[in-house]
């Protein structure tokens, strides 16, 4: 039997390129893929963000849609007997939104509760969920603390399911232009993950100068800092915004998402639109702490 899938990751790092013909992230293009098993007669599972055109068992096509960018396909194929549970989530819009688990059977239950969870907070924050279903893939023990974030799809432990499911919103709803812009998304998650504190004075731990996107054009990995020093840049926004009674920054992120689903987010472009939303100035802190000037 074949396991094989489409594990895209800013961290391993491993791109789309190194399964098809693909560019950079701010690259959208649809994508039809056909996958054939050979010397197998085993019928095999497929588990997709995209629309399923033909299943025979070992012979597949899959249509993803034109708002894709480089990381937002999720593709398994398994000839491994995964339970599956279903149900679906009711949106704040009135969609139905299917939910399908698979993976660590021990732990689906609560995973689906957590995601439900997840989403109805979210979507009381940030506005609708950005896609048409949710895919779940529990590939980690509960104590594994990672994950991964694709579009409407998420590969991940029990533990990070509500990190990777802010990303429906903060990098697979507003999408990254480049390496360079990775990092905002990460910044936004963990700011989340932390109950979104609002305080200025993470402003004063933001004096080192930390490089989250001043890199080579081409580079596509994601800072680690961007969890800790992006979160702390979020707080300091917040604080600021919240001490000047202006639009907080928890609006600002409901209309970015809005103005910015499915379409590429650059670093200078968050930052402009932060500040032409509120109007507050916060170049020294992009000077210093995103830049690293």
């Amino acid at each position: 039997t074949v396991d094989f899938g489409l594990f895209m990751s800013d961290l391993a790092p491993v791109f789309l390129e190194r399964y098809v013909p693909a560019s950079l992230e701010l690259d959208q293009f649809p994508l039809n893929l056909q996958l054939r098993v050979t010397e197998s007669d085993t019928r095999h599972n497929i588990y997709t963000n995209g629309k399923i055109l033909k299943n025979e068992g070992v012979n597949w096509s899959v249509q993803f849609p034109k708002h894709f960018g480089g990381s937002c396909h999720f593709f398994h194929v398994s000839g491994n007997e995964f339970k599956t549970l279903e149900s679906h989530y009711i949106s704040i819009d009135g969609r139905t939104v299917p939910i399908v688990i698979y993976g660590q059977s021990e732990t689906q239950k609560a995973a689906l509760e957590s995601a439900q969870s997840s989403l109805s907070k979210l979507e009381q924050l940030f506005g609708p969920y950005p896609h048409d279903k949710l895919l779940m893939y529990l590939a980690y023990p509960d104590d594994w603390g990672g994950g991964m974030e694709y579009c409407g799809a998420i590969k991940t432990s029990l533990f990070a399911i509500s990190h990777e499911i802010a990303h429906q919103w903060f990098g697979r709803g507003v999408l990254s232009s480049d390496g360079n812009s990775g990092w905002i998304d990460e910044a936004i998650a963990t700011w989340i993950d932390n109950r979104m504190p609002a305080d200025s004075r993470a402003c004063l731990t933001l004096q080192e100068p930390t490089n989250l996107a001043n890199h080579s054009p081409f580079s596509r990995v994601t800072p680690l800092e961007a969890y800790s020093t992006g979160a702390r840049i979020m707080e300091c926004i917040a604080g600021r915004l919240d001490a000047a009674k202006a639009l907080s920054l928890t609006q600002v992120l409901r209309e970015l998402v809005g103005e910015y689903k499915f379409r590429p987010l650059s670093t200078k472009a968050f930052q402009e639109f932060i500040q032409n939303k509120t109007s507050h100035n916060f170049e020294s802190v992009f000077q210093t702490s995103v830049y690293g000037y």
